[in-house]
């Protein structure tokens, strides 16, 4: 699946559109690592395919917002002491929502199966069709057997693309129309929305950068670790012979312990973002359960309306928390493209004609 972008013009069609907007600042710490992502538009064929995800997703969101309404219904039918057929109706049109949801992801997945196949399909020939037209002189200082290793990134795009598209899109939904439910319940809800979204801009906004550049890091001491093991099997012969000497130790140490490093950077990225998850979460939790028995007690909430509005507030933050939990896989995604961008971007032969002008030669 192709992606994005262009300098500081996003061009996207995908459920990390509101992280890329934010990621691509083009503000990275060291410029010889500042990603490409050329070249990565969707086809019309897989906007189709995402179109029908986007689809799926809003379904699954509207539905899955419906249990908490239908609990405060069946509540209140309990609460009239109203035991009415329509009790049954109401329980069975719950229960009905719950597997259509379910039916509903797995559309999606199957979807997102059909997706990966053809982004393994395009990658592969990708490379078949662009290594013969490499240009030998403009890429003569890289070790092309080393390069196509980047190739396996693109199982790590397919696992980590399935989770964006499937989390990512249902989450955000839940969110928006949680939030958008709980304001008819009481306008005091609607600055726990404003302080939600404000939250996750600040998040996205100040250790995006951060950690898509720890990543790109990690990504690239793991091919060097893999191609300086490659070399060391390509001349084990000499190897052996030095038994003496441990360099292909030193230099795997070497290699290892700058993987470590960048792996460490980035892992401290990424316990930012939880401990800041935890800290919202518990937080949140504490708040709204005070403000809702509050508004309880001075009967602006029923109590149907209380339960209901505490389940969809579980539901936006189990949304909000896979969101943030995903953070990681967008930046594995992001960081898979650009590796395989790095060999089918590189520069090809040019293919043209050379006019030789007419000479004329005399013999005498």
């Amino acid at each position: 699946m192709r992606f994005f972008i262009f300098k500081n013009k996003v061009k996207l069609i995908c459920p990390v559109h509101f992280v890329i907007l934010l990621l691509n600042k083009n503000r990275f710490s060291c410029p010889k690592q500042r990603p490409r992502f050329q070249n990565t538009e969707p086809r019309k064929t897989e906007r189709k395919e995402i179109t029908a995800v986007y689809f799926y997703a809003i379904l699954n969101g509207l539905i899955q917002l419906s249990l908490p309404l239908g609990v405060q219904a069946i509540i209140g039918f309990v609460m009239g002491a109203s035991m009415r057929a329509s009790l049954i109706v109401l329980i069975a049109l719950v229960v009905t929502g719950v597997l259509i949801a379910g039916i509903l992801q797995i559309n999606q997945m199957k979807i997102i199966e059909k997706i990966q196949q053809k982004l393994f399909v395009r990658y592969s020939f990708a490379f078949a069709t662009h290594i013969p037209k490499l240009d030998l002189k403009k890429n003569d200082k890289f070790y092309l057997p080393e390069l196509v290793n980047r190739f396996f990134d693109i199982p790590i795009l397919q696992k980590s693309l399935s989770k964006i598209l499937l989390d990512i899109p249902t989450a955000s939904i839940q969110i928006v129309f949680g939030l958008a439910l709980l304001a008819f319940y009481h306008p005091a809800f609607i600055f726990f929305g404003i302080f939600l979204i404000t939250l996750l801009w600040l998040i996205i906004r100040y250790s995006g950068n951060r950690g898509l550049q720890t990543s790109l890091d990690e990504s690239t001491y793991k091919y060097k670790v893999a191609g300086w093991l490659e070399e060391s099997a390509r001349v084990i012969k000499s190897i052996k012979l030095a038994k003496s000497n441990d360099l292909h130790l030193q230099k795997t140490d070497e290699e290892v312990t700058g993987y470590l490093h960048a792996r460490n950077s980035h892992f401290k990225i990424l316990l930012l973002q939880y401990h800041v998850l935890v800290l919202f979460k518990t937080v949140i939790t504490a708040a709204m359960l005070i403000v809702g028995t509050i508004l309880l007690v001075n009967q602006q909430l029923n109590i149907g309306q209380f339960i209901a509005a505490e389940i969809i507030i579980l539901l936006v933050l189990n949304s909000v928390e896979k969101l943030i939990m995903n953070l990681g896989t967008v930046y594995d995604t992001l960081t898979s493209i650009e590796k395989i961008s790095s060999l089918t971007d590189k520069p090809a032969e040019e293919n043209g004609t050379v006019q030789l002008a007419l000479l004329t030669k005399v013999y005498r």
